[in-house]
């Protein structure tokens, strides 16, 4: 029987949406677990009889859908991080040694494997979703903990095999450590802020699947708007934060990440406003202050978020 502990992920970039390149060149993809499966809907025939019975039952389109839960790692998730945006890493930007991401047009679809170790090749071990974007990222960094980041993936199809694709060969992750919420620096309209205790936050693309008659497999899936949402939640010490909710101030949030080797990810909300101040008081608990918000495009730059990488020197 198949267990998580031998469960593996790996990708490859399509060329082709739903198709997987011949003799693909895989990268591993370091995961702390995975939701990834075909999904459809039921089609339930609505004939009347007289007995009251079902008479028939049938399978809708094809859909692939679920989750790529992950710790954040500098370097290992920078494809997915590119496919989340919409962007393209840009050298040397803002300054030489930094490269830039920011939201774009982009589409960028990916065939994934799942390895369920345990199983014999009889029992068809490898199983590849194809046409898969994504749909939506949410990352968490919370107070004494390792920061996580879950791709919510949308694909076409799903199919179980004995063997991996012919020619197929593996490059490795990188292994370097998980960022946590130890070590980096938040900043609130660009002053330090130490009493954040956990700061969330999503980018969704709002895809959704189309259908068409004569085939059970969608198109690519619709686009939406780069939706970049989130929540900040810190320790109530004043009501300064809570104010610019009340006057709908706009604001800007920017986080840094540092791992043991010094390499460092930025990500940057240029143009925030908070949608909500809830300060709920129980017991004898230390009252927080949570701040929703939207982040939306900074009309200098025109961007509504911004993520640098700098590697040690």
């Amino acid at each position: 029987m198949a267990n998580s502990a031998q469960h593996s992920l790996k990708y490859v970039a399509e060329t082709q949406y739903g198709v997987t390149p011949t003799s693909p060149t895989f990268k591993e993809l370091r995961q702390t677990g995975s939701t990834l499966a075909l999904t459809k809907d039921a089609l339930i025939s609505d004939e009347q009889n007289s007995n009251r019975q079902i008479r028939s039952a049938r399978h809708g389109a094809r859909i692939v859908g679920g989750d790529v839960s992950s710790e954040l790692f500098y370097g290992d998730l920078d494809d997915l991080l590119e496919a989340a945006l919409g962007g393209t890493w840009q050298s040397d930007t803002p300054q030489t040694g930094t490269d830039e991401l920011t939201a774009g047009t982009t589409r960028r679809s990916f065939s994934i494997q799942r390895y369920f170790g345990g199983l014999q090749t009889a029992d068809k071990p490898y199983h590849m979703a194809t046409g898969c974007e994504v749909q939506s990222m949410a990352l968490t960094i919370s107070a004494n903990a390792l920061v996580t980041v879950a791709f919510t993936m949308i694909g076409q199809d799903y199919q179980p095999a004995e063997t991996e694709p012919s020619g197929s060969i593996t490059t490795a992750a990188t292994l370097v450590e998980s960022f946590t919420g130890l070590f980096g620096t938040i900043n609130e309209n660009g002053s330090p802020i130490g009493t954040v205790t956990e700061i969330s936050l999503t980018v969704d693309n709002g895809e959704e699947a189309r259908n068409v008659v004569g085939t059970d497999l969608t198109l690519q899936p619709k686009i939406g708007r780069s939706n970049v949402t989130g929540t900040l939640t810190a320790y109530f010490e004043n009501s300064s934060l809570l104010e610019k909710f009340i006057n709908e101030t706009v604001t800007s949030v920017d986080f840094s990440l540092i791992d043991p080797d010094g390499n460092e990810l930025k990500i940057e909300l240029p143009h925030v406003k908070y949608t909500g101040g809830n300060v709920d008081a129980s017991g004898e608990d230390s009252i927080l202050l949570a701040l929703p918000f939207q982040a939306y495009a900074d009309p200098l730059t025109d961007n509504n978020i911004i993520i640098e990488r700098t590697p040690i020197v």
